[in-house]
């Protein structure tokens, strides 16, 4: 590298890093923003995927002969120089082809096999279905013949890659060609197939230590499912094999402690070793003058009602929230079909007519265009979930109520979750205060960071989650978050509290 200073995310340097010619390994001095996701990065990034979709998109962008694609124009390239074997080219095309009708038997087995495992019929919710597998273990006529394919799929697309392959060495004899545009295409198609291979043998074939699960949406096409395999633990090698090669590195990020200690991210990066020097600055804000919290005592206990009367209260509390705030609400969910339900009840409410309903799934918009429009309309209400807990900046009187529905615990049952809970259970560790509890209590401060972005800011946090204030462990949220005036009680308390101006 000649550069200096070298920006780059933590997928790209995660993915230098695992590649047999980093092109990151000369920076000596690295620092991490946002570092509370480089464990999730890199376990991602040092993982396995293989997606139908995207597998598809490769294929048809190699294309046949046919097509005007890649395979056409490589092969047209090459036939003016007498260099190309046209019935090469044809099993190449032919093969292809093949490949591609494969992929869907494959991914239709594969589909099946998660409604199968996991007692779910078609088409019932929009819900992703989730399983975890373990190639091992799995039994029954599905899965040999979801082995058996995978084994002749594997041997074809490794036979055209060979082929592919070949034509390559042909290519760069000739210096024209090397240098041609096409030429890095073909290759760099041919490479993503060749990995591709790789993947998937991992995924289905071969004994691995990794966490493995199917993904697949009920309401989607076979292109929807997705295999996926993550290491349960990146601590040791990102400790053993990426820090210790580096002079320095420096992990910033405004949600780096639980109960003010650096102790979960050291855990979760294999840091205790290196003793780490830490420094936490204190904020620029006046949270005690700039914003209030409240709790709602009148959300009942999601367990002990129905889920409809659970949304049904839910929404009426955003609704009266929203009038006293006269809208400029941004709302977080955990739970995209909890949110998609709130959303249908608020749509029907008359007390919002005049008020501007956004939502990420229903609007059909990016983010940043969300977020415009949110800030363009006066009584705007944003629901939003997964990438709305961080990374949004709405500063001024745009955003003046910030509401979280629920504490953002992950769900025990999700694979990765699941997989770590396990291990701690082994070391004989208590799973809930080692791993569920820091992580929700990192997820609740990146939310409630929501509201405040300048000196100047002021509004409300309502929080319409009780165990905040009722459970033992609730403490430990208001414990992780700025020292802000705390009011607890019934709605209609809290709307009296909250039309009053801030403590300033």
């Amino acid at each position: 590298l000649f550069a200096d200073i070298v920006i780059t995310n933590h997928a790209l340097l995660f993915q230098d890093f695992s590649s047999e010619e980093p092109l990151f390994a000369s920076c000596e001095h690295i620092i991490f923003d946002e570092a509370h996701h480089i464990e999730e990065a890199a376990s991602r990034t040092l993982g396995e995927q293989f997606s139908c979709m995207y597998f598809q998109l490769v294929i048809s962008r190699l294309g046949t002969l046919e097509t005007e694609d890649v395979l056409s124009k490589v092969y047209k390239m090459m036939k003016k120089s007498e260099q190309a074997s046209r019935s090469t080219f044809r099993m190449i095309s032919y093969s292809l082809k093949e490949l591609k009708f494969d992929a869907d038997e494959l991914f239709q087995m594969l589909r099946t096999f998660i409604f199968k495992q996991t007692k779910q019929e078609q088409g019932t919710n929009n819900m992703p279905l989730i399983y975890r597998y373990n190639a091992e273990l799995e039994k029954g006529k599905l899965w040999d013949s979801i082995v058996e394919l995978t084994n002749r799929f594997i041997y074809e697309l490794r036979r055209v890659v060979t082929a592919l392959e070949k034509q390559v060495d042909i290519l760069q004899s000739k210096l024209e060609w090397e240098m041609h545009v096409v030429t890095g295409e073909f290759m760099h198609l041919i490479e993503l197939l060749r990995k591709m291979a790789e993947s998937l043998q991992l995924l289905v074939l071969e004994k691995n230590s990794y966490v493995t699960w199917m993904e697949t949406e009920t309401k989607g096409t076979i292109h929807s499912t997705v295999l996926y395999a993550q290491p349960v633990h990146i601590g040791e090698r990102f400790a053993d094999e990426f820090l210790t090669e580096k002079k320095s590195v420096i992990f910033t990020s405004a949600t780096l402690t639980v109960n003010d200690t650096f102790d979960y991210i050291k855990e979760e990066l294999g840091l205790h070793d290196f003793a780490p020097n830490t420094l936490k600055v204190p904020s620029p804000f006046r949270y005690d003058e700039q914003m209030k919290l409240m709790v709602s005592t009148d959300v009942p206990f999601i367990k002990q009602v129905s889920n409809e009367r659970y949304i049904e209260s839910v929404s009426e509390h955003i609704a009266k929230i929203a009038k006293a705030t006269k809208g400029r609400m941004l709302v977080l969910f955990t739970s995209y079909e909890m949110l998609k339900e709130a959303y249908a009840n608020l749509k029907n409410n008359d007390e919002l007519e005049g008020y501007l309903l956004l939502t990420q799934s229903v609007n059909n918009k990016s983010r940043s265009r969300l977020i415009r429009k949110f800030q363009e309309f006066d009584k705007s209400i944003l629901l939003g979930t997964s990438s709305f807990w961080e990374g949004i900046d709405i500063p001024g009187d745009a955003l003046s109520c910030l509401v979280i529905v629920r504490l953002p615990f992950t769900p025990p049952h999700q694979p990765m979750m699941e997989a770590k809970g396990e291990w701690l259970k082994n070391q004989g560790e208590d799973v809930f205060a080692k791993l569920a509890l820091p992580q929700a209590i990192l997820r609740f401060k990146q939310g409630f960071g929501r509201l405040i972005r300048t000196n100047t800011d002021t509004g409300t946090v309502v929080v319409l989650d009780r165990r905040l204030t009722s459970s033992s462990y609730g403490k430990r949220f208001l414990q992780s978050i700025p020292n802000v005036p705390l009011y607890e009680g019934p709605l209609k308390e809290l709307l009296v509290q909250l039309e009053e101006p801030s403590n300033e």
